[in-house]
């Protein structure tokens, strides 16, 4: 009968041990779930701002270009009247030339 007892009271203590091990298991995989789904939420947030930040580089890139594009056109405007003065000074040079006495 002592034997009994202390056999039941061993079963009694696995059950506990194993409720125990049951509970934290249990506590475990919710912190694990609750830890994945906040690294989840932080890299989503991580991705979007990294994405707004993309749209905002490519959009500086593109205000960029299109400055660098009418400089471009002034240069070019400049260069045309700059020739358009020579040729005509050259041209007015040679009449001046072709004026006078000899």
């Amino acid at each position: 009968s002592v034997m009994t007892s202390v056999a039941r009271s061993q079963s009694r203590q696995r059950l506990e041990d194993s409720k125990l091990y049951l509970e934290a298991n249990q506590v475990t995989t919710m912190a694990t779930k609750a830890t994945k789904a906040e690294l989840e939420k932080q890299n989503k947030e991580l991705m979007q701002k990294l994405q707004e930040m993309q749209l905002a580089m490519d959009a500086i890139l593109q205000e960029r270009a299109k400055n660098q594009e009418q400089e471009n056109q002034t240069l070019q405007e400049e260069l045309v009247r700059m020739q358009q003065e020579q040729a005509f000074d050259e041209l007015k040079q040679k009449q001046d030339q072709s004026q006078e006495p000899e």
